[in-house]
């Protein structure tokens, strides 16, 4: 909306502005300054279009005759009637500011739409950015298995390599620690600080260390779990590496519990080499 006009201060001395004043007073010229006002906020293409004579005087706040204010406007030619339309006379000469605001607010309008749109166009192009480096992710894993052997055998040998690349061992290494991780929260957020974290596995053994430690204490049993900090939390203030207490009762359990673990993985060693089936039981 428009909300300034244009008055020329040589308008005190017009001399079209002296004959209104003496054929119907002061009240006549305020109410044409009133005229200009009304027309700048609500009609600032300065076509009067659907008012008549009434309305116009009205919208001037003029308080005597209607058509004697109109006419009077007419006759110094300070207002025009044109193909039944009432128009300020040398609006778009004296307030082409004004006269232009619905275009400037259309302009406005459509830079705003444009605006949204390419945010909208980045947000999408993010996120088909990510899901082309996750799919990467998956078609270099693919990549590291075996190839068939060519026949015939080309010579000399290509020595075979097995060197993942670093993108993938991290992958790998979160599918290590998000199904052991107790709160399964924030998943792409965890990813991320993950990626960010970049662990090699010595890292990442602390960190699955760490997390088999914390789940046996207090802290994180306690009310269901309600003060297990979210795994991004967990990762981005590197709180494996805070000290753990755990009751000497709950400590000796864990020993033993790890103690069984480490033994049970022996056996089933044991047993995989000599070629006997595997059990869950203990020994």
């Amino acid at each position: 909306m428009n909300t300034d006009i244009r008055l020329k201060v040589s308008f005190r001395d017009n001399i079209k502005r002296k004959k209104l004043q003496k054929r119907i007073g002061a009240d006549g010229v305020l109410a044409f300054v009133d005229l200009l006002l009304y027309v700048g906020e609500n009609r600032p293409n300065g076509k009067l279009k659907g008012m008549d004579i009434e309305d116009i005087a009205v919208a001037a706040m003029y308080p005597g005759d209607s058509e004697e204010f109109t006419s009077t406007l007419l006759d110094l030619n300070l207002l025009e009637h044109n193909n039944g339309c009432y128009e300020i006379h040398g609006w778009y000469e004296h307030n082409a500011y004004a006269a232009s605001a619905e275009r400037r607010s259309e302009k406005a309008r459509k830079a705003a739409i444009q605006k949204w749109e390419n945010k909208k166009k980045r947000k999408q192009l993010q996120e088909d950015k990510c899901s082309e480096q996750d799919l990467a992710v998956q078609e270099d894993g693919f990549s590291s298995a075996p190839s068939p052997s060519p026949s015939p055998s080309p010579s000399p040998s290509p020595t075979p390599t097995h060197t993942l690349s670093k993108k993938i061992l991290r992958a790998w290494f979160f599918d290590e620690f998000w199904p052991l991780y107790p709160k399964k929260q924030d998943k792409q957020y965890a990813l991320k600080a993950w990626f960010k974290l970049n662990p090699d596995e010595e890292t990442k053994n602390a960190i699955l260390q760490s997390v088999q430690r914390f789940k046996v204490t207090d802290d994180w049993k306690k009310d269901e779990g309600r003060y297990i900090p979210k795994p991004s939390t967990f990762l981005n203030g590197r709180r494996w590496e805070d000290e753990i207490y755990i009751s000497p009762e709950k400590e000796a359990e864990e020993k033993d519990r790890l103690e069984r673990a480490e033994l049970m993985e022996k056996i089933r060693q044991q047993k995989k080499a000599r070629g006997e089936p595997c059990t869950e039981r203990g020994p």
